[in-house]
């Protein structure tokens, strides 16, 4: 007899039994995997993963993405989840209540949940508690996935690649450009950012005020933020305006001096680990 199912958080970057247990289940993915949260905490995504544990066995679960967005707040997402091991309403209500009990104290504004496919009882509940259809409204990953085969010669890969993929990758060859290799201390923070994922302008996103929010969030250690300012507004970019508006707050005097106050300091990543 299985007992009362027991509630796990875990917000480690590695989770051998989460994924172990996703690894053996029916309808488990990918997606829900702690190697897919890290993958998304470079794009400034944080995975929570809500466990049902029962007699020291996972039964049930979902890892919960959350993020801030320009312009929308703080969302929620679980792709392809909850994963449960057998159709037990009891435990499939648990693991939906813990989810949305982690989104509201993550504040969260928006909470998207897409259940594996044939999962229409997750879908049933999910409707009786209040959620409705919004393909409308997120889809932070891409609806098909690539799978490339990273042991086949370099030369192998760039056949494979479009040719205006292939030009600019032995340029960057060319000019010493040379990529970074993720790392886990390194908190990626994406919000400055002035155009939404279509393209319209959202110049409060990169105002002053939404730098000061943005750098009154950071958690403790190292976040690298992305920016691209320019003098010239006028430079041959779909993104032209926004770089002077970055500019603007990026050199605001009031940002700067704020620093030393909130014990941050700005590095390099040739500092970085010093």
């Amino acid at each position: 007899m299985v007992g009362q199912p027991q509630l796990r958080l875990s917000t480690a970057a590695c989770d051998p039994e989460w994924d172990r247990f996703l690894s053996t289940t029916p309808g488990g993915h990918h997606l829900q995997s702690s190697l897919w949260g890290q993958v998304k905490s470079v794009l400034g995504w944080r995975a929570v993963r809500v466990a049902a544990v029962c007699d020291g066995r996972i039964r049930g679960g979902a890892q919960l993405l959350l993020r801030r967005l320009p312009a929308v707040g703080s969302v929620g997402y679980v792709p392809l989840g909850p994963v449960l091991d057998r159709d037990d309403p009891a435990l499939r209500d648990a693991v939906l209540r813990w989810v949305q009990l982690v989104g509201r104290r993550s504040s969260t504004r928006f909470l998207v949940v897409q259940p594996p496919a044939g999962h229409e009882g997750v879908v049933d509940a999910l409707r009786t508690g209040g959620f409705r259809e919004a393909r409308w409204l997120l889809e932070p990953h891409p609806s098909a996935t690539l799978l490339v085969d990273l042991a086949q010669p370099e030369e192998a890969l760039l056949a494979a690649m479009k040719r205006g993929t292939r030009y600019n990758v032995r340029l960057a060859q060319r000019k010493g450009v040379t990529v970074r290799e993720g790392s886990p201390a390194v908190r990626y923070r994406g919000e400055f950012y002035g155009q939404s994922s279509g393209g319209d302008p959202l110049p409060d996103a990169i105002s002053s005020a939404a730098l000061n929010r943005l750098i009154g969030s950071l958690d403790d250690g190292i976040s690298e933020m992305s920016c691209h300012p320019a003098r010239d507004s006028a430079v041959d970019s779909g993104y032209g305006p926004e770089r002077s508006i970055e500019l603007r707050a990026l050199c605001d005097p009031s940002i700067r001096d704020s620093l030393p106050d909130r014990g941050i300091r700005l590095v390099s990543f040739a500092q970085v680990g010093r």
